[in-house]
């Protein structure tokens, strides 16, 4: 019922754009914007990416983006502005940050709406918002079976947008984020590319360690014992989706059909058990399990947070978060982690949501403008 509450808030918005005329497409550049007087421009990309092709599931490796360019940047055209790359959560794409989400405050609505909002106010420094499509499960994780996520955003992304637009061309103001998965992302590619970007926020990233619903507790798992075909995953539980399809990232297997990983769990007679070696791949994916191998290019972000809700339906979240914040102080990584009021998504959007009242302002300071 929310997917068809949200399709049918996307739709009219965009019928209302286009009747109002701030919908325009230029077939020439590939390229679709979005715009309305005194206010951001929206544009949407087809961006190749030469670290996706070749995976062996046969995913695009030409991917939509969206980006965000702030107000001044049409009529200040000797102007460079940082970047801030927003990575979407699972099974979510680049639209979840350009249309109007169920519930959410008129004005407040999407990341154009939020920024220039904050840009007129003086609250934002204006920046480009790069917001890229990607696998629905691949967890920004270089995969031969998926592709190679975490390059196509740290190598491939960056150096299309650094041509495309008048970015500063530097680390210092160069900034990743992401929800849920795209949190996941955002602290693990930015970790392993501290070369690359300058300042890490994660809203509720999951996935950063085991703990909770991720791990033998959660009793939905056991269906992982049932499945034998595709036709059987496409019917399974959330949860049993979620871990053949991030397996495929963390732990690929591509001899062993009809999955294609190594799971991290197994089940008899109801009871969830750890199976290896995929438990073991996985745990070296999690960020906090890379901590070490990662501290000296961690020590030098400009910025670093990561936060979670108290009332969360993926209950792994705020536990892993405040593991991975604990592990992070025990390193002597400066940080900041929140635990607030909320669950995985009704806190996101408004004046007072985390992305307006937190993260867009984080990197408002962290990143160098000029």
């Amino acid at each position: 019922m929310e997917i068809l509450e949200r399709i049918g808030v996307a739709v009219f918005a965009l019928a209302l754009m286009v009747a109002t005329g701030c919908v325009q497409r230029e077939s020439s550049a590939g390229t679709q914007s979005t715009a309305g007087a005194g206010s951001g421009r929206l544009e949407v990309r087809q961006v190749d990416g030469p670290s996706l092709v070749g995976n062996q599931l046969g995913i695009a490796a030409t991917r939509q983006v969206s980006i965000y360019l702030p107000p001044s940047y049409a009529v200040d055209t000797g102007r460079r502005y940082p970047t801030l790359y927003l990575l979407h959560g699972i099974f979510d794409t680049d639209t979840t940050w350009t249309r109007p989400w169920p519930g959410s405050p008129i004005g407040f609505d999407s990341v154009q709406a939020l920024m220039d909002r904050g840009i007129a106010a003086g609250a934002l420094a204006e920046m480009i918002v790069v917001m890229p499509d990607a696998e629905k499960t691949c967890h920004y994780t270089n995969s031969p079976l998926m592709g190679d996520w975490e390059d196509f955003i740290a190598r491939d992304l960056t150096a299309f947008v650094d041509s495309e637009y008048r970015t500063l061309d530097a680390v210092e103001s160069r900034g990743i984020a992401g929800h849920s998965m795209g949190g996941h992302g955002a602290i693990k590619v930015g970790m392993r590319n501290t070369d690359v970007f300058s300042a890490i926020y994660g809203l509720s990233p999951s996935l950063l360690d085991w703990a909770a619903d991720l791990s033998v507790e959660n009793a939905a798992l056991a269906g992982l014992a049932s499945l034998q075909s595709e036709s059987d995953l496409q019917n399974a539980h959330f949860y049993v989706q979620a871990i053949v399809g991030i397996g495929r990232c963390f732990s690929p297997d591509a001899d062993d059909p009809p999955f294609l990983t190594d799971m991290p769990f197994t089940a008899e007679d109801g009871q969830v058990r750890r199976a290896e070696p995929g438990f073991e791949r996985w745990t070296g994916e999690l960020p906090l399990h890379l901590i070490g191998r990662h501290a000296d290019g961690l020590r030098q972000l400009r910025g670093f947070r990561f936060d979670a809700g108290d009332a969360y339906q993926f209950t792994h979240i705020p536990v892993a978060a405040q593991a991975f914040s604990d592990a992070l102080a025990g390193a002597g990584i400066e940080h900041r982690f929140d635990l607030y009021e909320g669950d995985h998504r009704n806190r996101l959007w408004g004046s007072d949501g985390r992305l307006y009242a937190e993260l867009f302002p984080f990197f408002s300071q962290a990143l160098a403008s000029r």
